[in-house]
């Protein structure tokens, strides 16, 4: 194997973070400048930022880019000092004297990579343990819903017809305090539909009047 002479300071490495980025005018307002963004424009623009442009794409109203940054570098600054250059030149490009918003406040960003949809859904499912989420009560959650049938209508009195609905809920890792107020709820529920003539069913059970 050949290796040529070389200094440390003539190496260059490239960093695996890169970046898909997105933004648009402010409401929408199409400047045709714009349009003549291309890579090694923007690329001019960002280098000083240690910013390289890999690809880029524009037209009156959208600019999207993917870029590669460097291991130190946050979205949120990248995007800062990119927006930040592209305003200044496009405000020179259309000659604007005063302070005018040329660019929306808010873009689209996310990393790219070879991260396989696997490798992504086994990270997503291990957040909840590890930010301790799992450990937390949850909200009520929809399980199922009921419709009235055929023999729901033919043990309620023939003169109140039915259009009642029964959804169930469920509330996961409830105290025994929760426990003791869900119980009073369905035993409440449950009188008013002995009085009612009302079906009902609470859990996998099935309360029939």
């Amino acid at each position: 194997m050949l290796l040529q002479p070389y200094h440390p300071h003539e190496l260059q490495f490239a960093y695996c973070y890169r970046l898909f980025v997105r933004w648009r005018t402010h409401c929408a307002r199409p400047y045709l400048p714009l349009v003549g963004m291309d890579q090694m424009l923007l690329n001019r623009l960002v280098n000083q930022y240690d910013i390289h442009v890999l690809e880029c794409a524009s037209n009156a109203t959208d600019l999207m880019a993917a870029v590669s940054l460097q291991p130190a570098e946050t979205i949120s600054a990248c995007v800062g000092k990119m927006k930040g250059q592209v305003s200044k030149w496009l405000r020179q490009a259309l000659q604007l004297t005063r302070p005018t918003n040329l660019l929306s406040k808010g873009y689209f960003a996310c990393t790219v990579g070879k991260s396989t949809r696997e490798a992504v859904e086994q990270y997503l499912s291990r957040q909840a343990e590890h930010h301790g989420y799992n450990q937390r009560k949850l909200p009520p959650v929809f399980v199922e819903e009921y419709e009235f049938n055929d023999e729901d209508e033919a043990v309620s009195p023939r003169s109140m017809p039915l259009s009642w609905r029964s959804s169930i809920w469920c509330w996961p890792r409830l105290d025994e305090e929760e426990s003791l107020a869900l119980s009073r709820v369905e035993e409440s529920l449950l009188n008013a539909s002995l009085t009612n003539g009302i079906a009902c069913r609470f859990g996998q059970g099935f309360v029939r009047t």
